[in-house]
C-alpha cells in the first residue's frame, strides 16, 4: 500500500493525518513501484543525511562557541565538574528522530491509512506531551513556576516602592526619575532596602533602625527569623556601571542676552559652544576612565575610576563577547559589560557585595550613603552619561531559583532623562546542562524528515498546493523548536564563572530562549487542528480559514498602509505633546490600542483641539468600522462557501456515525419505553374519541336496520301500497346507494319508494 494515483480524489488538508479512507483501495501500490525505486530510497535516505548534517552543525558549533570542543564539550567549574556535551545531545536526539521517521514511512506507504493514521496522530501527541511537560515541569525554563512568579513580584515591588528625602519631598517611584538626583534618591531609599537587606534605609523619619518585613538576608551573619541552615531571599551582589559618549567639534553656536543687573546695571552675555555631546552609538562610545577622583572630604576613601572592556568568561572558561542591552524606549544598543565603575567604600569594581564582607549593617549602610553623597558631588553621572545601568541577583535557594534584575536610566543629549522599564528574568541557580535527549530538539529533527520525505515522493509542486497554509506551519514550527533548543544551549554557555558579575548576557539569551519556547509550543498546538480535518464541525473551522487567506491577506495588507499612514500623521502631530506618540513605532501601536479602546481621546483633544479630534474620528471610522466590517464579510462569505462541505469517510468521521447511531437508537428506545409506561399508567387519551364516534355509528346503523325491518313487514301486510307509475310522471324516487345486479343479464333493479330510506 503506498500513496494515491493523481486520478484518486485529492488527499485531505491533513495528508499526513492519515484519518481519511482512501478511496479505492485497488488504487494503491507499492511505493517504490508508483515512483521507482530511486526515488523512494531518495525519499528515506535524504532526510538522513539532512538530519544528521542539522544535528552535527549544532552540536559542533555550540560545542566549540562555548564549551571548549568541537566534539568533547567541557567540564563547568561552577556544577562542579558537570559535562557539558551539546554534540553527543543533538546525534542522540537525531537518532531517535532517524528511527521514528523510518517507522513512519513505512507505516505510511506499506500499511493501510487508518493505521498510519493513527500511528502519525499518536507519535505527534507524544512528542508535543515531551513538550508541555518539559516547559511546565521546570526542566526547560521556569517562567511556568508559581515560585518564579512569586519571586519577581517580591523583587520588583520592593524596588519599586515610592522614595523621598528632605530634599526632593514628593514621593516618586522608579519610573517618575528625571534627573540624576532622583535616581541617587532612588538608590538611597528602594535599592539600600533590598541591598542591605534586614534594614531599612537610615533615612527614616525617626533616624532609627527599621527591620524590613521581608526575610532578606545578605550580612552571612546568622538571621533571627530564619532557622539555622535556611534562607528564603539572599542577596549576593549588586552592580553598577555607567556608559559615556564621546564628544565631538561642532560649528559655533552663539546667543547674545542682555542681561540687567540688581543695581539696575545693563550688559551684554555672550554665549559660545563649539563642542558637541553626540547621541550614543558604540563607535563614539568614551572608554577613558578618571582614573582617581579627589576626595569630597578628608575623611572619604579614595574614589577610584576604570573602565571595563566588553568581554567576560564563562563557567566553562571560555572568554565571550557580552550581548548588547538594547533600550525598549530609544532603540538605542548600548555595551552589555563595558563602561565606567568606581571602587570606594562599599564598591569594588561598580560591584556591591555585603555577603560575607563582614560589616555590620548599620556600617554598611552607612559607608553606602557616603559613597552616594560623593558620587553626587563630584557629579560622576555628567552631561557626557549615556546611560547608568544598575543590575541585583536575587537568590531564592528553597526552590533553586534566582532572578537577575536590571534597572537602566538613559541620559540623552536632548536633555531628557528616562528610566526604562525593568528587565527581569529568573532561571535555575543550580542549572542542569548535562542534558541527553532534547524534546524540542527531537520534535523538530522528527518534522523536519516528515516533511522531507512527502516534498520528495510527491514532488514541490504539488506538495505545496496539496496542504497549502498547512505546510508552511510546519515548516515555522521547525524553524521555532530548534531555534528554541539553540537558544537553550545558547542561554546555559552564557553562564558566567565564579569570579565574573556579567549576568546580562545570560539573562537576555534566557528571555530570547523563553519566547520562541512560547512561539514553538503555540505553533505545535495549532499544527493540532490539522487532524480535525476529517471531523465534523471543526473541519470547517479550517476550510475557512483556507478559502479566507487570499482575501485577508490583500486586507491586512491594505489595513497595513492605512495604519503606516495614520502612524506617520498622529507621530508628527502629536510626538511632543503626547509620550504615546513620541516614535513611530510607539505610535502604531498606540493606534493598535485604540482598536481596542485604550488610545486616550480626552488627551489629544487636549494636546490639539482642532487637528486632534479630526485624525481621531477619520482613524476609528476608516479603520474600526468600514475596515473590520469588510473583514467581518470576508469571513462570513468564506464560512458560506464551506458550511455545506462534509468531511469524507474516515476512522474519526466512521467513529462518529456509529456514535450517532448508538445514541438515535437508545434514544428512539428510550422514547418508546416512556410511551407505553405512560399509556399503561394513563391511557391514550384517543382512544376515548374514537370510541365516541364508534358508537354513534353503531346506533346509526340499528336505526336504519330498525326502519327497514319494519318497511318489510309493511308491504308483506299490504303489498298493493308501491304503485307502478309512469317515469314521466312521478317525482324523483329515493334511491338506494347500492344496486343489485341481475344474475341473468346485465340490467340493473333499481329499488325505489316514495319514502326517505335515510
Amino acid at each position: 500500500m503506498c500513496i494515491r494515483d493523481r486520478d484518486d480524489e485529492p488527499p485531505s488538508l491533513d495528508s499526513d493525518a492519515g484519518l481519511s479512507l482512501e478511496p479505492k483501495d485497488e488504487q494503491r501500490r507499492c511505493c517504490h513501484v508508483k515512483h521507482g525505486l530511486l526515488r523512494t530510497l531518495a525519499s528515506v535516505l535524504t532526510p538522513i543525511a539532512i538530519c544528521l548534517s542539522v544535528a552535527t552543525l549544532l552540536g559542533g558549533v555550540f560545542n566549540h562557541r562555548y564549551f571548549g570542543g568541537w566534539w568533547d564539550g567541557g567540564e563547568s567549574v561552577v556544577h562542579g565538574g558537570m559535562k557539558t556535551n551539546i554534540m553527543h545531545m543533538s546525534l542522540a536526539t537525531a537518532g531517535i528522530a532517524i528511527g521514528l521517521s523510518l517507522f513512519r514511512f513505512a507505516a505510511k506507504y506499506y500499511l493501510h491509512p487508518r493505521l498510519y493514521g493513527v500511528w502519525s496522530f499518536v507519535t505527534f501527541n507524544v512528542l508535543l506531551w515531551l513538550m508541555l511537560v518539559g516547559a511546565y515541569d521546570g526542566s526547560l525554563t521556569v517562567a511556568t513556576s508559581p515560585q518564579a512568579t512569586e519571586l519577581a513580584g517580591q523583587v520588583t515591588g520592593m524596588l519599586s516602592e515610592p522614595f523621598s528625602y528632605d530634599d526632593e519631598p514628593h514621593r516618586a517611584s522608579w519610573l517618575d526619575i528625571t534627573n540624576s538626583e532622583d535616581l541617587y534618591n532612588w538608590l538611597r531609599g528602594p535599592f539600600k532596602e533590598l541591598l542591605i537587606g534586614g534594614y531599612s534605609n537610615m533615612h527614616a523619619a525617626n533616624q532609627t533602625q527599621l527591620w524590613v518585613p521581608s526575610l532578606l538576608h545578605s550580612t552571612g551573619r546568622p538571621d533571627p527569623s530564619v532557622p539555622a541552615g535556611a534562607a528564603v531571599l539572599v542577596v549576593p551582589w549588586c552592580s553598577l556601571r555607567q556608559v559615556k559618549t564621546s564628544v565631538s567639534d561642532m560649528a559655533t553656536q552663539k546667543m547674545v542676552a542682555q542681561v540687567n543687573s540688581v543695581a539696575g546695571d545693563a550688559r551684554v552675555v555672550r554665549m559660545e559652544y563649539n563642542r558637541s555631546v553626540d547621541r550614543f552609538r558604540k563607535e563614539i562610545q568614551d572608554t577613558s576612565s578618571r582614573g582617581v577622583l579627589p576626595k569630597m572630604n578628608p575623611t572619604d576613601k579614595a574614589f577610584e575610576e576604570t573602565s571595563l572592556d566588553n568581554k567576560f568568561v564563562n563557567a566553562w572558561g571560555v572568554e565571550l563577547e557580552a550581548w548588547d542591552f538594547d533600550s525598549t524606549w530609544s532603540q538605542i544598543s548600548y555595551p552589555g559589560e563595558s563602561g565606567q565603575v568606581l571602587s570606594c567604600n562599599t564598591l569594588d569594581q561598580g560591584v556591591w557585595m555585603p555577603v560575607g564582607s563582614g560589616i555590620s549593617p548599620t556600617t554598611y549602610s552607612s559607608w553606602f550613603d557616603m559613597d552616594l553623597d560623593a558620587m553626587e558631588k563630584m557629579r560622576w553621572i555628567d552631561a557626557t552619561t549615556s546611560m547608568v545601568q544598575i543590575s541585583c541577583s536575587v537568590w531564592n535557594p528553597s526552590n533553586n531559583l534566582q532572578a537577575e534584575i536590571f534597572y537602566t536610566t538613559e541620559f540623552f543629549n536632548s536633555g531628557k532623562v528616562s528610566a526604562l522599564t525593568p528587565r527581569l528574568v529568573v532561571g535555575r541557580h543550580n542549572e542542569d546542562s548535562g542534558m541527553m535527549i532534547s524534546s524540542m530538539m527531537l520534535f523538530g529533527f522528527y518534522l523536519m524528515m516528515e516533511e522531507v520525505q512527502d516534498m520528495i515522493l510527491t514532488g514541490f509542486r504539488e506538495y505545496a498546493m496539496e496542504n497549502g497554509w498547512s505546510n508552511v506551519i510546519d515548516w515555522v514550527l521547525i524553524l521555532f523548536t530548534l531555534l528554541s533548543e539553540s537558544l537553550h544551549c545558547v542561554y546555559l554557555g552564557l553562564r558566567p564563572s565564579l569570579t565574573g558579575h556579567h549576568h546580562w548576557s545570560e539573562a537576555a539569551a534566557q528571555s530570547l530562549f523563553v519566547s520562541t519556547l512560547g512561539l514553538a509550543l503555540f505553533f505545535a498546538i495549532i499544527r493540532f487542528l490539522k487532524y480535525t480535518y476529517n471531523v465534523p464541525i471543526m473541519c470547517q473551522i479550517g476550510r475557512t480559514f483556507t478559502s479566507a487567506s487570499y482575501n485577508i491577506s490583500l486586507f491586512l495588507a491594505t489595513m497595513l498602509v492605512l495604519f503606516v499612514a495614520f502612524g506617520v500623521c498622529f507621530h508628527i502631530t502629536l510626538s511632543t505633546d503626547v509620550k504615546s506618540f513620541g516614535s513611530l513605532r510607539y505610535s502604531l501601536f498606540t493606534l493598535f490600542e485604540g482598536l481596542l479602546g485604550n488610545m486616550d481621546g480626552e488627551e489629544i483633544l487636549r494636546a490639539q483641539p482642532y487637528f486632534g479630534p479630526v485624525i481621531f474620528v477619520m482613524f476609528y471610522t476608516m479603520v474600526l468600522f468600514v475596515g473590520f466590517t469588510i473583514l467581518i464579510s470576508i469571513i462570513s462569505n468564506a464560512y458560506d462557501t464551506v458550511k455545506d462541505d462534509h468531511p469524507r469517510d474516515g476512522f474519526l468521521v466512521s467513529v462518529g456515525e456509529m456514535m450517532n447511531k448508538i445514541a438515535n437508537k437508545v434514544n428512539e428506545s428510550d422514547q418508546d419505553q416512556d410511551a407505553r409506561v405512560e399509556l399503561a399508567l394513563v391511557g391514550d387519551p384517543d382512544d376515548e374519541d374514537r370510541l365516541g364516534l364508534i358508537q354513534k355509528d353503531v346506533a346509526a346503523l340499528v336505526s336504519q336496520v330498525a326502519e327497514l325491518q319494519s318497511l318489510v313487514l309493511a308491504l308483506r301486510a299490504d303489498p298493493s301500497h308501491v304503485v307502478a307509475e309512469p317515469v314521466e310522471s312521478r317525482s324523483e324516487p329515493k334511491v338506494l346507494r347500492t344496486c343489485k345486479e341481475d344474475p341473468l343479464g346485465s340490467e340493473e333493479t333499481w329499488f325505489a319508494t316514495d319514502g326517505d330510506w335515510g
